[in-house]
């Protein structure tokens, strides 16, 4: 189990345990050229940010994420044939789909623009800036 300030980083960021993400620094640039993660099966406190091929514990830039000296970049959700997403309508309401990239031209365009989203809550945290960005177009 996840302690209670790990998992109030994992909500505050909008992300699940396991799930990808890039570190920013307080410039907002990538201080490194790696995803990184939560480690939801960690034993020592240094496997706790674990990062793409690497072996090393990464506690320091952990500690610097907790106290906000660091920041997350989520990578946006990346649908595959058959995944089922929601996205935010032209009309303002949340609707829930089944990816297809080769039947429909909408799915792969919500994709590349990254506003595919795993869950419903997810989608609802977009809602407004969504909505406001189609309203523009």
């Amino acid at each position: 189990m996840l302690n209670k300030y790990i998992q109030q980083f994992l909500e505050d960021n909008d992300l699940q345990a396991g799930e990808k993400f890039y570190i920013l620094n307080s410039n907002k640039e990538k201080l490194y050229d790696k995803t990184f993660y939560i480690n939801k099966d960690f034993e020592k406190p240094e496997d706790i940010l674990k990062c793409d091929g690497g072996k090393n514990g990464y506690s320091y830039t952990l500690l610097k994420l907790l106290v906000s000296n660091f920041f997350v970049k989520k990578i946006p959700f990346y649908p595959q044939n058959g995944d089922t997403y929601y996205y935010v309508t032209a009309l303002g309401e949340i609707e829930k789909v089944l990816f297809f990239d080769d039947a429909n031209t909408l799915h792969c365009f919500l994709r590349k623009a990254g506003k595919c989203y795993r869950t419903r809550n997810e989608a609802e945290k977009h809602l407004i800036d969504d909505y406001k960005k189609l309203r523009e177009m």
